[in-house]
């Protein structure tokens, strides 16, 4: 709606201000401009989450993204109420998918993107009513793909080793589980529903069936914590540390239990209970921090993770803040703050004295509380519920009272009534569970294979592992029987040859990989050519003996054409000065080894051969590349830097030589 306003607009020849008028006609658009002036209420539009707006056609970025898999969102809202989340309050009601609809979709955005990796995404996935039987039905159609699943956010009440093994199938991993604060007092404070009980038993659980590795997310600093609420987060860590010892006495096990506990500052958030609660005061975190270290000592098995208390200073700053922070903002990018979110970019000190020139101290406006009768700067814009509500879940929270969960009953939180909606809690599904067994590659008949492309273009700006993980993503969409590797990780048996350097480009890629099946080079070239993008070429599949040499040992020269950038001929001066640098006795090429120091390598024997063709100006070298020889292998970009340091060649690797020099 957004893109059609402002393109009809743009077509009628409207100003600016009169699209922005357009815009603020809109539902749910906010624009300051003209909603400062009349003091309107933004109100939260509601979706019901239907299989017309579930993405199933992905963009696959050649780099990796953030979420580098196949995502679908299964549920949206959450009805659990913790009084510290902002997302639980904003996304309600809470609306589900049909199971059988999730499981298309996974399927169908798996096979058009070639992604190792599925996600059913929600704010809780594992309150999903039937989550156990639809990650076990995906699961069963995925058979020999070696595809993981993943569900990023769980609850320790409906965690199960059953789920645990069905998302950890493929690729193992720790177990993250989120108890958020260590007393049940502090629980009951934010409305965590969840007992100690039930943390050390699924603890225990989870470490029984082989998980030794375990993760804990807690929260510091939260609204009324005292020093003996830390002491007992310390105490439930040491507890399930303990009986964990015990029990890999009583059933004799390996491996003891690790556990890895995070603990983040509480950052007050607008649209919860928690939004009139100031935040810690800088000098109290270290004092706590400093003791949960002390304590951390006398833990054995368990590291405490604390994060920068001023990093969630400025995160309470800017979540809470309000239009005067914008001159803030804007002066902190005149004293030239530039990606601060980089560790080596931060500095404290420019931050806080940014802070003090605009006239405010950052610790003293996070740590100040906010009155119960206050108007909120974010009070025009409304995610339905009602402020009164949030009023008497932060005096529930003062008083040590839980209440029960939206899942469980209504919690007359206002939501469906001022937005004229009302949740979707989907009907219970049994799918189907294919039966088929995963054979063993261990002792089965692989048959290899080379694809002969091109790497041209924009392409060059590609690393060797981003290609490689490109073209890992073609093959899985061909829907060719790929043969896997064993082991902790499984990675399709895939070789892609010698590393070319990046902004060269190339003639003679070979993707050489191994399938658990017979297919004629036929078969593979149609089946590659439906999935290939246009830029890239196809020149010719050939079958190879199953004992064949890899690239990186056949391949011992490669030939290059190289020219200058800017357009310009390298011509028969320059042709006489390189081969008068070759004819020295020694080349050296400066290079730093793993450890970071500067070596000095001899490639005086690196060089093959040298031509140029005058009519192009263009240069021809055969250098050594591949393993297995005494001979320095030799880029083509690192030995035109030893020759013109300062000028730039566009360069492109045109064959691949044996041994003998002879082309494969």
């Amino acid at each position: 709606e957004y893109m059609q306003a402002i393109y009809d607009g743009k077509k009628k020849g409207l100003s600016k201000a009169e699209i922005l008028l357009t815009l603020s006609e809109i539902e749910g658009c906010y624009v300051p401009s003209v909603h400062d002036k009349t003091g309107k209420i933004i109100n939260k539009r509601v979706s019901q989450l239907t299989e017309d707006n579930m993405v199933v056609d992905y963009l696959v970025p050649y780099s990796p993204s953030v979420h580098d898999r196949a995502v679908v969102e299964i549920r949206r809202g959450c009805g659990r109420m913790c009084r510290f989340c902002q997302p639980g309050h904003v996304n309600l009601p809470m609306r589900e998918r049909p199971a059988s609809q999730i499981k298309d979709g996974v399927l169908k955005i798996l096979d058009k993107t070639g992604y190792d990796e599925y996600s059913l995404l929600s704010l809780s996935s594992n309150d999903y009513p039937t989550i156990e039987n639809l990650l076990e039905s995906i699961n069963s159609c995925l058979i020999g793909r070696n595809i993981s699943a993943s569900l990023p956010s769980q609850r320790i009440d409906k965690f199960s080793v059953k789920i645990a093994d069905l998302t950890n199938d493929v690729r193992k991993t720790a177990i993250t589980l989120a108890p958020e604060a260590g007393s049940q007092r502090m629980r009951d404070v934010i409305n965590k529903n969840l007992t100690e009980e039930q943390i050390v038993n699924l603890s225990l659980m989870c470490y029984e069936n082989g998980y030794s590795h375990l993760k804990y997310y807690f929260m510091m600093g939260l609204p009324t914590e005292t020093m003996d609420d830390l002491d007992e987060l310390c105490n439930l860590l040491g507890k399930i540390r303990y009986l964990a010892t015990l029990k890999k006495k009583e059933l004799n096990l390996t491996n003891s239990l690790n556990i890895t506990a995070t603990v983040s500052i509480f950052v007050p958030k607008s649209h919860t209970p928690f939004q009139w609660a100031g935040q810690i005061e800088f000098d109290e975190a270290l004092k706590r921090i400093k003791y949960l270290k002390e304590r951390e000592k006398r833990l054995k098995g368990v590291k405490l993770n604390i994060h920068d208390i001023f990093t969630s200073k400025l995160e309470a700053l800017l979540t809470r803040g309000d239009k005067s922070l914008c001159k803030y903002v804007y002066q902190l990018y005149k004293n030239g703050s530039y990606l601060d979110a980089w560790s080596e970019n931060f500095s404290k000190e420019f931050w806080e004295n940014t802070a003090k020139e605009c006239g405010f101290d950052i610790d003293k406006v996070t740590s100040t509380a906010l009155p119960l009768d206050a108007d909120l700067p974010w009070d025009f814009i409304s995610c339905g519920i009602d402020k009164e509500w949030f009023k008497k879940q932060y005096e529930y929270a003062l008083s040590n009272t839980a209440v029960a969960p939206c899942e469980t009953k209504c919690s007359n939180c206002g939501v469906c009534k001022n937005l004229k909606t009302k949740k979707v809690i989907v009907k219970k599904e049994n799918l189907p569970i294919q039966t088929v067994k995963q054979q063993e590659n261990k002792n089965r008949e692989l048959f290899k294979y080379r694809l002969h492309t091109d790497k041209k273009g924009f392409l060059k700006f590609l690393s060797h592992l981003d290609w490689q993980n490109t073209f890992i993503k073609y093959l899985r969409r061909s829907g060719l029987n790929l043969a896997y590797s064993q082991g902790f990780n499984p990675m399709p048996r895939v070789s892609m040859g010698i590393a070319l350097p990046i902004f060269a480009q190339s003639e003679c890629e070979y993707i050489d990989f191994e399938t658990l099946e017979p297919y004629s080079p036929k078969e593979i070239e149609e089946k590659i050519l439906k999935v290939l993008p246009e830029n890239i070429k196809l020149f010719s599949v050939k079958e190879l003996d199953k004992h064949s040499p890899s690239l990186t040992i056949e391949a011992q020269w490669t030939k290059y054409s190289i020219k200058k950038s800017d357009g310009g001929l390298l011509k028969n001066e320059e042709m006489l000065y390189i081969k008068n640098v070759l004819a020295s006795q020694e080349l050296y090429l400066e290079k730093k080894n793993k450890k970071g120091v500067d070596i000095k390598i001899d490639v005086s024997n690196s060089v093959a051969d040298v031509s140029l063709c005058e009519k192009t100006g263009t240069l021809q070298l055969i250098l050594k590349s591949g393993q297995g020889s005494e001979i320095k292998s030799l880029r083509a970009d690192d030995f035109m830097k030893l020759l013109y340091p300062d000028v730039q060649f566009d360069i492109v690797r045109e064959k691949y030589l044996n041994i003998n020099l002879k082309e494969i």
